[in-house]
């Protein structure tokens, strides 16, 4: 049996789903942009002339919903809020719309920094009732946002509605899975 657990993992690769979930959203990501202030040494070494580099990959419009239904713990609210500043600082959205969620809406902010991210986790993070993610879905139809896609960060005890129409990551942090959309299966820290 112990022969049998080492081989299934060994053909089953565990892939670190921070890795998954950064891929996932550099995937959307728009483009890449000219520069000349660092130019590119491989166009000088390949064509003995200076070439731009490219950098800066944006990712458009983002919605992240978190999930601060009572069933979510504080080290999950902060498995989110890291992610959530790790897109901030990696791929820097056009436009990112933060909302706080249990049943209802409790707070829909648009971030554009780490600061306004930090006083979303101070100030913004409401909750503590039941769930249903499908609230976060609603709130971008009613306020006429057209995002690229969509993260949901929840433990995946809600109702999941119909596809949206747009792209969905679900970051769960359980073994549910999502009937549309991608699923992420989210760790804890290993104590």
């Amino acid at each position: 049996a112990d022969l049998q657990r080492f081989v299934d993992e060994m053909l089953e690769p565990k892939v670190d789903w921070r890795e998954e979930l950064r891929a996932e959203i550099t995937a959307r990501a728009k483009g890449e942009h000219v520069s000349w202030k660092r130019p590119n040494r491989r166009g000088k070494i390949l064509f003995d002339a200076y070439l731009p580099s490219y950098f800066d990959m944006r990712t458009g419009c983002i919605v992240i919903e978190i999930d601060t239904s009572g069933s979510i713990s504080s080290d999950e609210l902060r498995r989110f809020l890291s992610e959530t500043a790790s897109i901030l600082a990696d791929c820097p959205p056009d436009e990112l719309w933060l909302l706080s969620v249990d049943a209802s809406i409790h707070t829909a902010v648009k971030v554009e920094d780490l600061n306004e991210l930090e006083e979303f986790a101070r100030t913004g993070l409401k909750g503590g009732g039941g769930t249903d993610m499908t609230a976060g879905f609603r709130w971008v139809e009613a306020h006429g946002v057209e995002p690229d896609f969509m993260l949901v960060m929840t433990d995946g005890y809600t109702p999941f509605g119909d596809d949206p129409g747009y792209p969905v990551i679900w970051a769960m942090s359980t073994d549910v899975e999502a009937p549309y959309g991608k699923t992420i299966h989210i760790e804890g820290e290993a104590s």
